[in-house]
């Protein structure tokens, strides 16, 4: 555990303090404003015009290809000797996850700010809000108006299928170096395994994109939902983390 903490916070380090997580969230604010300017203009609130943005929300892989770098450097190998895989590993899966996670959320704050500048939460007869309020999830928070924690919260469901993206970029960065297919790949094979879970199970529990999109509601129950993503987060961060680790263990023992 110590090694881990000692892994960690390089690592906390290393990702915050780069380019790559400024350019991430950055992207994620410019491409729901891209969103909201192609959805036509019809914004009469800040509810209307994040609901209507959401499906453009792009993923990002900040810290994605930081294993690659450190192998690429050398620094992978001494690294590792001076702790031991697992703790190298489970620090580098977290720092991964957790920066993607940070950069949605804080790219999804900067415009729903920006909006609120010159929208008001909800306008009147909104119809946006009376089908998420009724339908979708999170509506304790619609409901009650606590609409900042209600953009946060979505934003960290989301931010768990870029999680999982994210740590499939690494593990794809293990195998392959170049970087346009680990940066594509997850994003394709997303849509093909989402597309055969669909046509095998046909059922909003199965569909990926709707157990991490907060605007629907899959168990009619908003806890239930939310910790249903979560469990299925965990699940895939684990067996990851499990294949991640072991191409790790395979090089280093190659390297002997």
């Amino acid at each position: 555990m110590k090694n881990f903490f000692k892994y960690a916070r390089v690592d906390f380090y290393r990702a915050i303090c780069s380019r790559r997580f400024i350019i991430g969230v950055v992207g994620v604010f410019l491409c729901m404003c891209l969103g909201m300017c192609v959805d036509g203009g019809y914004n009469i609130s800040v509810l209307y015009v994040f609901d209507a943005v959401t499906y453009g929300i792009p993923s990002a892989f900040p810290y994605a290809i930081s294993i690659q770098d450190d192998e690429k450097n050398g620094y992978m190998y001494l690294l590792i000797s001076r702790g031991n895989i697992i703790s190298y590993t489970f620090s580098k899966c977290c720092v991964i996850s957790i920066s993607s996670i940070l950069t949605i959320v804080l790219g999804v704050l900067c415009f729903v700010v920006m909006c609120k500048m010159g929208l008001p939460w909800i306008a009147d007869n909104d119809t946006t809000f009376e089908i998420l309020s009724q339908y979708g999830g999170l509506r304790f928070f619609l409901i009650n108006q606590k609409f900042i924690l209600y953009y946060i919260l979505y934003a960290l469901q989301y931010g768990i299928l870029t999680a999982l993206l994210s740590m499939l970029s690494t593990l794809i960065s293990l195998f392959v170096s170049d970087q346009f297919l680990i940066f594509t790949i997850p994003r394709i094979s997303f849509y093909i395994v989402s597309f055969l879970v669909n046509q095998i199970f046909r059922n909003n529990t199965a569909d990926l994109y709707n157990i991490f999109n907060a605007s629907v509601n899959i168990w009619n129950d908003d806890m239930k939902s939310y910790f249903y993503a979560i469990s299925i987060g965990a699940v895939g961060f684990a067996i990851l983390t499990i294949l991640i680790s072991s191409r790790i263990l395979r090089k280093v023992k190659k390297n002997d």
